[in-house]
């Protein structure tokens, strides 16, 4: 990388960046929907409930237990795909098929 940087450099890195930003949403979308994603999602989501049923003080007191669900419930927005989320993915694989074309050499054919 050059330290004056370039337009292509710049651009670069920035679809980089969003192949990067788009394939972490997708594996954390991809978790969530899992099952052991909704389990967890499930379990998180009735604890907060049950926890909301109690006297305020005992809700204040609870906080702490609290926090794991509420990280997880302001997850879903954050890793919902875009389409150009799909799209700089899409990009990326065929850029990867390209390059593996032609980095590997083609395999032999045994008689």
């Amino acid at each position: 990388l050059s330290r004056e940087g370039t337009f292509l450099q710049t651009v670069l890195l920035e679809e980089l960046s969003a192949v990067l930003d788009a394939a972490a949403r997708a594996q954390v979308s991809g978790f969530l929907s899992s099952f052991p994603g909704s389990v967890l999602t499930q379990a998180l989501s009735t604890q907060r409930r049950l926890t909301k049923q109690l006297p305020s003080p005992l809700q204040t007191l609870l906080t702490p237990v609290l926090f794991p669900g509420d990280v997880v419930s302001s997850l879903y927005p954050l890793v919902a795909q875009t389409n150009d989320d799909k799209s700089a993915l899409e990009a990326a694989e065929k850029l990867a098929s390209f390059v593996n074309a032609q980095l590997l050499p083609p395999p032999s054919s045994s008689s």
